[in-house]
């Protein structure tokens, strides 16, 4: 065996390929008997050496000591040397905790997923996103610029807002079906936008009236400050007389129409509008009008509710008549209290 591992030497030394023999090492100018570790594919000289090692499950080490100076150890490309980290990929880590992060070039900074943190402060050419964020103070970054939060300015000692803040406190409520509804204010000072998408208003022949609730205010004294209309209303019907007996009325109050003779008694919140259909072959017109003078309702048995209310008199009708209605009414009120 010696003479074997002498001839393989000189081979080796003179340039000539060598066959792997496993059991066998060639280190430092001279061959290592190997030994077989069980069955693991792994070698160990009698120069205590481990070479070759295979680990299909989990292999506990307290240290790994480079084995040549200088040179470090390497683990999947990753260079770990005289206490420092590098290698030509990106490091992956899928759990770090960190007391301190320093940056490795003096004034550089460190980036952390495109963010900037440098010399205290922060900067990225995106935008900032956290699920919880707990701060004392924040300074504005620019002096005379403010603090924007979510739309909303914060500058010196002064809120502002391109849009009215909206509120669900002490609102009212829009009756289902009728459309969406914008309840903007703070609680006491509401301004109530309501988009009417589908109220039909149906009035038989010689039927007089007819109302639809849009919209009931919480229970209490309610100061209606203003009250506006942009709304348009869409004759589905043709039956009405020639001019000048071809009008119908339409109306918003805290009530429904009960006139019975096609006027309408309730007009507390938008005054009558008179119609005319041009002996019925104008079949769209828009219907805008507002509350001249701020009233007070007394919700505090019963809440209030508003009705947009039709009334069409007997001698300008023909036939049953469907009006269709859509736009916008806006009620700007408060809650004086209840009792």
């Amino acid at each position: 065996m010696k003479k074997f591992l002498r001839f393989i030497t000189v081979l080796a030394v003179i340039g000539i390929a060598v066959p792997a023999f496993a059991e066998t090492d060639y280190v430092a100018g001279k061959w290592i008997e190997m030994i077989k570790e069980g069955d693991t594919g792994s070698y160990k000289g009698k120069d205590g050496l481990l070479r070759n090692p295979k680990v299909s499950g989990t292999m506990s080490i307290d240290t790994i000591a480079e084995r040549t100076s200088g040179s470090g150890v390497t683990v999947d490309g990753v260079v770990i040397k005289d206490g420092g980290v590098s290698g030509s990929g990106t490091t992956s880590t899928t759990n770090a905790e960190h007391d301190v992060i320093s940056e490795k070039t003096a004034g550089v900074g460190v980036t952390v997923d495109g963010v900037l943190n440098k010399d205290g402060g922060v900067s990225g050419s995106g935008t900032a996103s956290f699920t919880n964020a707990a701060h004392d103070v924040i300074a504005e970054k620019t002096a005379g610029t403010g603090v924007t939060v979510d739309g909303v300015l914060l500058k010196d000692g002064g809120v502002h807002s391109t849009s009215a803040p909206t509120t669900a406190n002490g609102v009212g409520a829009v009756v289902a079906g009728v459309g969406s509804v914008i309840e903007q204010g703070d609680g006491l000072s509401h301004r109530t936008i309501i988009t009417v998408t589908n109220v039909t208003l149906a009035v038989a022949d010689g039927g007089f009236e007819d109302s639809a609730k849009i919209y009931d205010f919480p229970e209490g004294r309610i100061l209606v400050e203003g009250v506006t209309c942009d709304l348009v209303s869409t004759l589905t019907t043709t039956n009405f007389n020639a001019s000048t007996a071809d009008l119908f009325n339409m109306a918003v109050g805290t009530a429904a129409n009960s006139a019975g003779d096609g006027t309408i008694n309730s007009v507390d919140l938008i005054p009558n509008v008179s119609i005319d259909t041009d002996s019925g072959t104008t079949l769209t017109n828009a219907v805008q009008s507002a509350l001249a003078v701020s009233a007070q309702f007394d919700g505090t048995t019963t809440a209030k509710d508003a009705y947009i209310n039709m009334g069409v008199p007997a001698a300008n009708d023909n036939g049953a008549n469907t009006n269709v209605v859509t736009g916008t009414i806006t009620f700007t009120w408060k809650n004086l209290g209840d009792y």
